[in-house]
């Protein structure tokens, strides 16, 4: 057995003894199954598949999602609540009305994998997006004060994962050695894709991509920039600073250097927004380090350039490009979709020349606002994005404000694959810590003897 299929192996055996750790909980479930999802299901074990397809994120959510049938009933009551509750289910039904729909029109069109993927695809896309909004409200209706240090559990996982990664960069240098090697399916040296760059080691802390690594890490930056003060540390804010930023450069992930750029500017245009000049001097610093950062080599300049010429869009991943030439050719779709998960049986002809391998494997779209776009049109991107605005409305914290707001942004405009749940949800936690009232709270005695 090599090194690298070992650490495979222990990674495969967290997501059950996770599942297990759970029959030994007898207090505060409802907390520990939320912090559980937000960490290890989403964080640490996003892409790992319990008996073959379905994942520890699905799983948590499907418990905390059943916790709503034990809800306390004045919460049913709560006027907060019951608005959200409306928004959530006209969402639902919309979605589930567009995604059965046309699954059943392009019903024989089959893709790679098990009935899952094929006759029961439609089946599985609205029941996880009702186990979403489900969780939601499960996690609207905890304390504000439970809802605070569930985040603090989230920023220090992902500290923690931050601490790792430079460790694993470090052992790298010293010893030739890689730690956590890069995942043998994610390789492609056509698109860059490689283990190693500049004569550093990627950094991967055992998740086996550094995209989604810098993008983890990324949420715990922001966590630090936005909304310091709900954190439990009152020193070594620019010291863990200092920690993100070294472990996202390490990533070398063009996603992870955009997302980054764009959090700065975000804070910087919200922080300063009526100083002119110190504006848009930051504008021109951030302007200046990312043509530095990807103007540098010739890999950048060419690899737009072979992506132009098989038909690629740059910046967009192969299905992201696959899903807006379709929509662009077929504009009779861009009013309401094609539904959850069945964009792959409308858009494979419009795959780029050279990936033509997604032609019939089941993929996610990876930007939020084609996603939407692709799966909802503009009636289902408009729904969501009034959900949002309802949470930026009614929160009344300013730091609170500009952290959803940011969200917001990551999740139309920056890659969001294995995201989606995690940014939907916690913008719900982040809202709930900013909720005043304690009245029709989770009730405490349920909370703790479920």
């Amino acid at each position: 057995m090599t090194y690298y299929q070992l650490t495979g192996h222990v990674f495969n055996l967290l997501p059950y003894l996770a599942i297990f750790s759970i029959f030994f909980v007898k207090k505060n479930l409802t907390e520990y199954l939320i912090i559980l999802f937000f960490t290890v299901g989403s964080i640490y074990l996003y892409d790992y598949r319990l008996f073959g397809f379905i994942s520890l994120q699905q799983i948590l959510m499907t418990c905390i999602a059943l916790l709503y049938f034990m809800l306390h009933s004045d919460i049913h009551k709560d006027k907060d609540i019951l608005f959200f509750k409306r928004r959530y289910l006209s969402i639902f039904i919309f979605f589930s009305i567009v995604t059965i729909l046309f699954h059943l029109l392009n019903f024989e069109f089959k893709v790679q994998g098990s009935i899952v993927q094929n006759e029961l695809r439609s089946v599985f896309q609205i029941a996880q997006l009702g186990l979403m909004f489900l969780s939601s409200i499960v996690i609207l209706s905890v304390k504000a004060s439970i809802a605070k240090r569930i985040l603090n559990y989230i920023f220090f996982s992902i500290l923690l994962l931050a601490i790792i990664g430079l460790l694993q960069e470090l052992i790298y240098l010293l010893f030739n050695f890689d730690i956590f090697p890069m995942r043998k399916d994610f390789f492609n040296p056509l698109f860059g894709i490689t283990d190693k760059m500049y004569g550093f080691v990627r950094i991967t802390v055992g998740i086996g991509e550094p995209k989604q690594v810098a993008k983890y890490l990324n949420i715990g930056l922001s966590c630090l920039i936005f909304v310091p003060s709900l954190l439990y540390l009152k020193k070594y804010r620019v010291i863990f600073s200092i920690i993100f930023v070294l472990a996202i450069l390490f990533t070398f992930s063009t996603t992870g250097y955009i997302i980054l750029f764009s959090q700065i500017f975000i804070f910087i245009l919200i922080k300063y927004r009526r100083n002119i000049l110190i504006l848009t001097m930051s504008i021109s610093l951030l302007s200046i380090i990312s043509i530095i950062v990807f103007m540098k080599t010739d890999f950048f300049i060419d690899k737009i350039e072979y992506l132009v010429s098989i038909g690629d869009i740059p910046f967009l991943e192969n299905s992201d490009t696959a899903a807006l030439k379709f929509l662009l050719s077929n504009p009779v779709f861009i009013l309401f979709g094609v539904g959850i998960g069945n964009i792959v049986s409308f858009a494979y002809l419009y795959a780029p020349l050279g990936s033509q391998y997604i032609n019939n494997a089941p993929y996610t779209l990876r930007r939020g606002i084609i996603k939407n776009l692709a799966e909802g049109g503009i009636v289902g991107t408009m729904l969501i994005n009034l959900l949002f605005l309802s949470y930026i409305k009614k929160v009344k914290d300013s730091n609170i404000r500009s952290f959803i707001l940011f969200m917001v942004f990551y999740y139309n405009f920056m890659t969001v694959e294995a995201l989606n749940e995690f940014i939907m949800i916690f913008i719900v936690l982040l809202y709930t810590i900013d909720r005043k009232s304690e009245t029709g709270r989770f009730n405490e005695n349920t909370s703790n003897n479920t």
